[in-house]
């Protein structure tokens, strides 16, 4: 027996209390693996203190909902500042504390929680990196403070380092000059950090408009107080400079989601059947016109085009999915391209310099009031499963409950979202002589097509020489094209052995059909490190040919990836890949595996196989890299 204790007992050792809150930052700090996770947490702040202050019947004198935004490439720094209800010494003292927030959570009341209320990210801002300052001002109260090295403390296991203290600072951010209330929060990221984004102005524009709080997505426009608030982006480069935006409205942008039908040349369809309303049959001047369609519905138009306005036989799953609807108040916003391409040649151009980064991807983005950027999810369609490569949904629910953690939603809520995506997946495809067509599959318009060409002969005397004089081809490869003119001709020209080429399409699923002889001409496939680099070790060779088998052609490994990942392209149905060069593969569950001298060759598979692709599950897809297979014969005098 033992006397009752309450299990929220703790021992107040100053040292024990230290190691406890220690911990527990630490857990806060790896439960953050996202590239933009310092900047969506400053801004969840931000827009809170904005709706704490601009949401109410009283409008503070002439005062406008403001944030600004200031990217430092040259410093390593990121600040927000906004003119929201501010910050007053008090609540300063406590705020970096783990799970301290003046921001309770709400269930029954008329006011919902606001968006940053667990307590954990300006603890996260401060002990995820060395420099941490802000600045507040509220009821003629300022305070402004900075804190050094909390990083460092977190990370020290030896004990012997004190814990930080935020010193008093002068920092005062001329964004609030003018303003009675107001708050702005600094982190230096680190300047080959930042730099390793490799963003431009319009590439941080993006991530705001997508990623963060400032991605305020109101369709039903149930929050006036956000339609007045503008955001304004400043970037500073490596260099120090100002970088200029490219926008018609300068640096400062509304504080809307930004909807990827604004880069495209889409249709309304809604509109599209007002104007036309009684036509059967689609007019000359709109067949075969537009890259993608788009619907942007509030919950009166959900009811009314899915649910007949609740003329529906109780008790059935539609019924239940109008109860849910009356319930969430959702909104939808659906986009439907003409090909799963335009997602990376058309949506993501010039925005990054790491082409695999995507700021729009098909699926379902379920968001909140509570969780402006939720998890993913993937589009089930029960018929012709390639459509939902072709579909990004955003769905807003006013109140569904997120799992914070993984940032996704309960079953009930992953099955509503799934029924509206494939109910609007099946107006798109009725409307579907409106998109242009894909049978070509990396073209798009004669326009377009002609402005490439001309491109591309601007651009070919500046491209890289390959190096080789006694190729045909003289520059490096760019394009998936050029890449299948070197390996055609090194197969010409027997430098890649054992490969028979029976058919290849540009616009077919997987890019050519191939056999591969073991039997023919044997021992021109053995290695040799002299006269035959490229080769197989004998104890590797096949025993038997291999027949009908994909083969897969692209610029760079990452690209193969990459359709891997989206579901464009199958593993288990590519039997060889042949690429320009590695690119960067960086993605969990791939790994690269290089088969060089003086020992990685004895893995060899196939002739003028240089690495290896290997997947979860065992997988492995063996890869032709021809930069390499140009310098192992370069460096063989097999190629002048």
């Amino acid at each position: 027996m033992f006397e009752p204790f309450t299990p929220f007992a703790v021992d107040q050792t100053e040292h024990a209390l230290l190691e406890q809150v220690k911990t527990n930052i630490r857990g806060i700090l790896d439960s953050y693996h996202g590239d933009w996770d310092f900047l969506i947490e400053m801004l969840q702040n931000a827009v809170d203190a904005l709706e704490e202050k601009f949401d109410t019947s009283a409008t503070p004198g002439q005062e406008k909902p403001q944030i600004e935004i200031v990217v430092d490439v040259h410093m390593g720094t990121v600040r927000v500042t906004d003119n929201g209800v501010g910050l007053d010494p008090d609540v300063a003292r406590r705020m970096l504390a783990p799970n301290f927030t003046t921001k309770p959570y709400r269930k029954t009341d008329a006011r919902r929680s606001l968006r940053g209320h667990k307590g954990v990210g300006l603890t996260f801002l401060a002990f995820s990196t060395d420099f941490f300052r802000c600045y507040g001002k509220k009821d003629n109260n300022e305070f402004a403070g900075e804190l050094h090295d909390g990083r460092a403390w977190v990370q020290d296991e030896s004990g012997d380092m004190g814990p930080p203290k935020v010193q008093p600072s002068v920092f005062a951010p001329e964004a609030l000059r003018g303003y009675s209330s107001g708050a702005s929060f600094e982190v230096r990221i680190g300047d080959e950090e930042l730099a390793r984004f490799g963003m431009t102005w319009q590439g941080w524009y993006t991530v705001i408009r997508t990623q963060t709080a400032a991605a305020f997505c109101d369709l039903n426009r149930l929050h006036a107080w956000a339609n007045d608030a503008k955001v304004s982006l400043r970037l500073i480069d490596a260099a120090g400079r100002k970088v200029e935006s490219l926008m018609d409205g300068g640096d400062v942008f509304p504080m809307r989601f930004l909807f990827p039908h604004e880069n495209l040349g889409a249709c309304d369809l809604d509109g599209y059947h007002r104007t036309h309303q009684g036509v059967t049959s689609i007019p000359a001047s709109e067949k075969s016109k537009y890259e993608a369609l788009y619907v942007v519905w509030d919950t009166d138009r959900i009811e009314e085009f899915l649910f007949d306005k609740g003329e529906i036989e109780a008790g059935t799953d539609r019924y239940h999915f109008y109860q849910y609807t009356r319930d969430q108040l959702p909104t939808i916003y659906a986009l439907f391209t003409h090909s799963q391409r335009v997602w990376r040649d058309r949506l993501d151009v010039g925005l990054s310099n790491d082409r695999r980064r995507r700021f729009w991807k098909p699926g379902i983005q379920v968001v909140t009031h509570q969780m402006p950027s939720g998890q993913m999810i993937e589009v089930y369609v029960p018929f012709t499963a390639g459509y939902r490569d072709r579909i990004y949904m955003l769905v807003a629910l006013e109140d569904a409950r997120p799992d914070y953690g993984r940032k996704g939603f309960k079953s009930d809520v992953v099955a509503y979202v799934q029924y509206l995506a494939n109910q609007a997946i099946s107006y798109f495809v009725k409307n579907r002589g409106l998109l242009r067509p894909t049978s070509i599959a990396h073209g798009g318009t004669d326009t377009d097509a002609e402005a490439a060409a001309d491109r591309r002969l601007r651009d070919a005397s500046g491209l890289p020489d390959i190096g080789v004089t006694t190729l045909s081809i003289k520059k490096e490869p760019q394009y998936e094209n050029d890449v299948i003119f070197l390996f055609s001709e090194l197969l010409g020209r027997d430098l890649l052995k054992g490969f028979e080429v029976l058919s290849a399409s540009s616009a077919a699923q997987y890019d050519a059909v191939v056999n591969y002889s073991f039997t023919n001409n044997r021992n021109t496939l053995i290695y040799d490190s002299v006269n035959n680099p490229l080769g197989v070790p004998r104890n590797q060779l096949g025993r038997t040919d291999l027949t009908l088998k994909n083969l897969e052609f692209k610029h760079s490994l990452d690209d193969l990836v990459h359709e891997f990942e989206e579901g464009s392209k199958s593993p288990q149905h590519v039997r060889f890949a042949v690429v320009w060069d590695e690119g960067a593969v960086q993605q969990a569950g791939f790994e690269v595996i290089e088969l060089q001298p003086p020992a990685g060759h004895l893995q060899r598979s196939f002739h003028g196989q240089t690495h290896k692709l290997v997947m979860e599950g065992g997988v492995e897809i063996p890869v032709l890299i021809l930069k390499t297979v140009l310098k192992v014969l370069k460096e063989a005098n097999l190629l002048a």
